[in-house]
């Protein structure tokens, strides 16, 4: 529980990262899911036990990411082990792989 708390105190007010688009009325009514109007949108954030994963668009986005995930691990008294951190870079669809 104190490490799912963390992560919304962290990412509370933050806009960053990869969004997703979603309804929850009608849900099978195809022209419903075109209409803008009721749309929600949240950022994607990835939960499993003690890990999390960080999605972002860009390197500048990934770096506030992880600024805001140190900063709320230290107000926990939590620490990151960056002998398991890894990061992972996928290219956009289309776009060439560039080693980072």
């Amino acid at each position: 529980m104190m490490f799912s708390d963390m992560l919304t105190d962290a990412f509370r007010d933050s806009q960053d990262g990869i969004k997703i688009k979603y309804r929850t009325d009608k849900l099978f009514n195809i022209r419903r899911m075109q209409a803008a109007t009721k749309d929600r949108e949240n950022c994607i954030r990835d939960l499993f036990a003690d890990d999390c994963v960080l999605n972002a668009t860009n390197e500048h986005t990934m770096q506030l990411e992880m600024d805001r995930f140190s900063t709320e691990c230290d107000n926990f008294g939590l620490t990151i082990s960056t002998k398991k951190t890894e990061v992972m870079y996928q290219p956009a669809p289309g776009k060439p792989y560039t080693n980072l």
